[in-house]
């Protein structure tokens, strides 16, 4: 639904989908997002069509218009979670594994130490 959707990782690849997030990898490909949403909640929640992702520590990170979520599917406790961060750009760093994003004309670092 969104070429900005594709995510690479170590383990395969994710991308939206009009059905929700796809994960394909060596085992095959899956819906990862069905057993926590249904096809009509990841339509209307998370905008599939407008959907930019990127990594960051091997965790999918989608930004949509009006909010983003982070999906890591090792986490057990909650591999789905939903903020109202939205970005009109991102970049991923492969170099320095920093994530970057653009968000009201500035440009920010995500998980940034703000002490420094």
């Amino acid at each position: 639904m969104s070429k900005r959707s594709t995510v690479s990782f170590p383990f395969g690849v994710a991308w939206a989908t009009p059905d929700g997030l796809a994960l394909a990898g060596v085992g095959g490909a899956i819906n990862a997002i069905e057993p926590f949403m249904k096809r009509d909640e990841w339509r209307a929640q998370c905008l599939p069509d407008t959907l930019l992702a990127h990594q960051y520590q091997n965790v999918y990170f989608g930004f949509f218009t009006g909010g983003n979520f982070v999906f890591d599917r090792t986490n057990a406790e909650g591999p789905l979670t939903f903020g109202n961060y939205s970005v009109q750009g991102a970049w991923y760093d492969p170099e320095t594994s920093k994530l970057y994003l653009l968000q009201n004309g500035g440009i920010f670092q995500w998980d940034a130490d703000t002490n420094k």
